[in-house]
């Protein structure tokens, strides 16, 4: 499952006991953001 998908179902099904794992999450996302902006940029995207 993504981290996208991952987020979701935090939010959707437990976020009462698993936010903590909220922050990481949203680094993850950032830094696979990073990436895939990268990727566009040297490939012509």
């Amino acid at each position: 499952m993504g981290i996208a998908g991952q987020i979701h179902d935090i939010v959707e099904d437990s976020l009462m006991t698993d936010y903590n794992q909220l922050p990481e999450l949203s680094n993850d996302l950032v830094k696979a953001r990073k990436t895939f902006k990268s990727f566009k940029k040297e490939n012509g995207f």
